[in-house]
This record gives C-alpha cells, structure tokens and sequence, in this order.
C-alpha cells in the first residue's frame, strides 16, 4: 500500500538520520530504502518521492557519499583514484560495488524531482560531490551515473551549469572521454558479471563496447546541459583524423554553409496546415526535417509539431494522425446542451472549456516519460538530434513572460534573454506551450505555472534568431523558415452566415468572446513584417503561410479539416517556385556531403 511504503520510508529514515556515525552496514541500509523508494517511484507512487524528500533523504544521500568516497576537502577522495589508476585493495572495491548503485537510484529519483526539490540539490553539498565523482571516478558506471545526475541538475538552471563548468575537473575530463578515442578504462574493464571461473577476465567485447557507448551519451547529454556543445561539436574528429588525414569536418552541427532555422507557429487544429508544407519540403529534398535543420522552435500546436519531428522522431504522416486524432478526442464537439454546460462548468472553475486531464492523457500515451535533456544523450555526433524548444508563457511570475522548453542550453559565455529549462518531461513541455487560455486550464509543474506560449508569442521566429546567435555566434544565417498555420481571410468564408465566434443560445457567449480575443492576442503577421524588413534584399527569409477561412482553434469536423488540407495543396501549387528555391537552399552541399559520409 502506498501509505504504509511512505510511513516505512519516513521511519527508516528517521532512524538513519539519528544514526552518529555511518559504517558499510549503515550504507547498505540506506541504499536498501534508496533502492525500494527508486523503484516505486518509477511505478507511479509520487508521494513516495515527497516523503523522500521531506525526511531529507539527499541529506542522508550526501552522507552515504561522504562515508564512500571521505569528506570534501581532503583532495582526491580515498576510494576515487585517477581513472588511469585502477582502485586496489578489498575495501576499495566494497566501496566501488556500493558506490555505483547509489549513484544509480540517485539518478532515478533526481529523474522525476519536479524544479523545486532539484533547485534544493543544486544548493546543497551534494552537487559537489557528483562533481567529485564525476571528475576522479575510475568505474564507468560511476562515470555514467554521476554524469546523468549533473545533466538532470544542470538543466534546471542556468545557475547550476555555471557551477558544474567551474568545478576543477569536469571540463577536463569532458575532453578526455568525447575528443579522444575511448580509453581502456571504459573498454578493456570488466565488471563482476564478467569473469569467468578462474579469476580472469572473460572476453566480451559487445558488451564493453555498450558501456562506453553509454558513458560518451550520458557525457553527451551532460554537454548539452551544460551549454559546452561547440566545444565538442565532433568529438570522433581526432579518431578520423588518424585514418583519413584532415578532411572537412562535415559532421559538425551547425552545417559549415550556415544556420537553418525553422519555426512553427500556433493555431490549434490548423496545425494540420503546417504538416502539408513541411511535407512538401521532405518530398522536394529528400530528407527529413530533423536532418534540414540545426535549430527548430514551434509554440502550442507548433511547438508539439516540433517535439513530434525532431525529439521523438516521428513521421509527418504519423503526426497527422496524431493531430486528427488529437481534435476528436480532446476538441470533440458536444453533443448536447449538459455538456455544453458541463464545459462552462470547467471554464469557471477551472479555467479550461476542455477536460484537461484528457489533454495530459493524450500526451503522456504519446511523449512516455523522457526528459527534454534525454534526446541529447547520444554515443555519436551523427544521431544527434537538432536543438529544439517549444514556448509557453509562465504566469506564476509577474509579469508573465515567455519561457523556453529546449533540449540544449546556451553556452556559458552567453547572456540569454529568455528563460529556459530542460529539464521538464517532454510530455509537461507539451502540455504547458498548449494549455490556451479559455481553452484549458494553466499546467501547474511545482510552484511554477505555464500557459499557451501563444500568449506572448505565437510566431516564435525572434526568439529563434536570438537562440541562434547565443549557440553559434560566429555563424551567419543561412535559411530561415518560417511556417504559419493559415493566415485567416474571411472573403474564404464558404457559408455566408458562418461566423468563427457566435454567441448561440446555448450560453457559451463568454466563452466565444474570450475566444475571439485570444484570436486577436495570437497574431503572426506582425512579427513576419518585422522580420522581412530586417531580411530585406536578403535571400534567406521564406514565410509560408497560405489564405485560409477563419477557423476555431478546436475545430474538429472532418469536412472542416479536409478543406482546410486542401487549401494548402492549392497554395503549394499556386507557389512551386518558392518550394523549389527553398529546397534548393536546403539540399546545397547535400551531394559533396552524402559521399564524404559514405567515405568515413
């Protein structure tokens, strides 16, 4: 039962809390109520987290450190030694064997700490001490683990990667795991599970291999966080360099030619005409939109769009599925006048016209449970998706301000205008750019609380070029694209007495007038005037957005939708020599590119 885990979790603490002085035996019990709260926690118990944290469970976690690895300040930690010198003697390698287990469940559960507990890691004691078994740890699990806990921390905040980028050590053993080849210590070192009979060790090169693939994407993943990411753009270059000589560095992310941006905006169920144009720009080059471009930012429905292509790295077909079925299910109409009324209901009192919960539903099933950050956490440069951020609005501040859901952080010599986090779970990013006043009620994570980025900016391409210019500041851009979901012209109208917002008799009259005036707040156009007149006579800003008629948000007839997918194919034809010239600007290089690939 879960009340009876939490009061055994509480207990057991509270006794090793009292506990004077900790022995081996006092770390096994610890990690024995670690390893049980890990382990419900990922099967869904949240409470469990929270009596964890309120019995000051990290305390106690820091001082299973101190008793493994000796207090801070005495230099290099006894039981940590240089990874080029093995640990020696029995109880060095006891205190590895519990070293890399504690270091495991740690992870778990900084895993599913929402901002406010990982902000109270990141003042303590125990970030230094990830720190310091990061830098000096010999065993790469230790490595693996300490590196996915301070990517977990260091994508909370800014403050926190400062922190870890001055730590001594970190950077240095950043450049000895990603711009070297794998050293010996990640895959010649066998584990326990790996020895055969007589002592020896047992040949398995797979499976060292796996594990120093696994240490270089949890390194990765902590230089996204970090912000360090031009300082390891192709950490495989030296290796090739030996082999091939000093060939273009091809690999390298952003493209050597420049900086391809694309930007979605919002607009609800009209998403489906950005799937239409995007599609026509895989069918003209080839490729798909994750490998087009280097930096892809979307809000609301632009932003889910952005997550869907480029983190979890589905299909355009397969997002128009998402997207239709998205509006039967959480935009379905109501088919009489209680539920009408029921959603009145949820607009007065809980701010949202629609079930909410259903919206968070959907996006778990879709999104699972990783992180923003996890994306990031790949062995080669090759997979490495593009930098990606979705925008909300949090409003718990005042003023209410735009905020960035990424996959990356700037680098630390940057000064951001905006503020970010990747440390949200992919599916609370979608749920927080998509909670549209009105609409649905405010996405609460902790003690912040986000609505729809449409708020403030619903064309996202300003905040994209300024995100450009902290990542690569010496690079120009190359190709900007910006995508609209329809830029609504009433002469299309083809009903003469439809009209987007009526005030019918059913009561829902405030609910389409605060419709209406989100419409009116969510405008794109006036950031694309502002935008062309920066980029004029320059080749490098394309807005695709066609006329369509005036269309609700949450419209969800399917002769509606078809005829709003047709109007785009109409536009598409109506404009073939812009796609043609912007897939041209994509495709540049593509050829010289492929066949120097093939050749490393």
């Amino acid at each position: 039962m879960p009340g009876n885990d939490c009061r055994r979790v509480r207990r057991e603490l509270s006794r090793l809390r009292d506990t004077p002085e900790w022995h081996i035996e006092t770390v096994r019990q610890f990690l024995t109520v670690l390893s049980d709260t890990a382990q419900l926690v990922v099967g869904g118990d949240r409470s469990l987290l929270a009596a964890f944290v309120s019995s000051c469970g990290f305390a106690l976690l820091d001082r299973c450190f101190s008793a493994l690895i000796g207090h801070a300040g005495d230099g290099i930690p006894p039981n940590l030694t240089h990874e080029r010198r093995p640990l020696g003697g029995t109880q060095s390698r006891i205190h590895e064997r519990l070293l890399a287990p504690a270091l495991s469940h740690a992870h778990t559960i900084l895993n599913w700490c929402q901002s406010d507990t990982l902000h109270q890691v990141g003042r303590s004691a125990l970030l230094q001490q990830f720190c310091r078994i990061f830098a000096a740890a010999a065993d790469a699990n230790c490595v693996e683990s300490s590196a996915l806990c301070l990517g977990t921390i260091a994508a909370c905040d800014r403050e926190f990667a400062l922190l870890i980028v001055a730590t001594s050590g970190i950077v240095q053993r950043l450049d000895r795991i990603l711009q070297e080849t794998p050293s010996k210590e990640f895959l010649v070192k066998p584990t326990a599970a790996h020895r055969n009979a007589s002592g020896t060790d047992a040949p398995t090169p797979k499976l060292k291999l796996l594990g120093a693939h696994r240490v270089t994407a949890a390194c990765r993943r902590l230089v996204a966080a970090l912000g360090l990411e031009r300082r390891y753009g192709d950490h495989g270059r030296a290796a090739r360099e030996r082999i091939f000589g000093r060939l273009p560095n091809l690999f390298r992310r952003p493209r050597p030619h420049g900086i391809r941006i694309l930007t979605l905006d919002g607009g609800g169920a009209r998403a489906l005409v950005s799937i239409e144009i995007l599609k026509e720009l895989e069918r003209r080059t080839g490729q798909p939109i994750h490998q087009l471009f280097d930096l892809v930012a979307g809000t609301s429905a632009g932003g889910i769009l952005a997550v869907a292509l480029c983190i979890a790295r589905k299909s355009l077909a397969e997002c128009e599925l998402l997207y239709r079925e998205f509006c039967g299910k959480v935009f379905s109409t109501p088919t009489s006048r209680a539920v009408r009324w029921l959603g009145m209901g949820r607009l007065l009192f809980s701010r949202g016209y629609y079930d909410s919960a259903a919206l968070e539903r959907f996006f778990r099933a879709f999104a699972g449970e990783m992180n923003l950050i996890d994306s990031r956490a790949v062995a080669h440069i090759a997979d490495d998706p593009p930098c990606v951020f979705c925008v909300s609005t949090i409003v718990s501040e005042n003023p209410a301000a735009p905020f960035l859901h990424t996959n990356y952080a700037p680098p630390p010599e940057s000064k951001p205008r905006y503020r970010y986090a990747a440390h949200h779970r992919v599916y609370e990013a979608l749920r927080a750019t998509s909670a549209a006043p009105t609409y649905f009620d405010a996405f609460r994570c902790g003690s912040e609380t986000f609505c729809d980025g449409a708020i403030l900016v619903n064309n996202p391409t300003a905040i994209a070029c300024h995100e450009a210019k902290l990542l690569w500041p010496d690079l120009p851009i190359d190709v900007l694209v910006s995508v609209g979901t329809g830029r609504c012209d009433p002469r299309l109208v083809s009903e003469p007495n439809q009209r987007v917002a009526t005030a019918g008799s059913s009561g829902d009259s405030i609910f389409e007038l605060a419709r209406t005036l989100l419409s009116s707040a969510t405008d794109t156009e006036a950031v694309h005037h502002a935008i062309l007149d920066l980029t004029h006579g320059r080749d490098m800003y394309f807005r695709l957005n066609p006329d369509v008629a005036p269309l609700s948000m949450d419209e969800s007839r399917i002769e509606k939708l078809e005829e709003l997918v047709q109007v785009t194919r109409k536009y598409i034809e109506q404009n073939t020599k812009q796609f043609s010239h912007i897939a041209e600007k994509l495709s540049a290089g593509a050829a010289r590119k492929e066949h120097l690939r093939a050749a490393l």
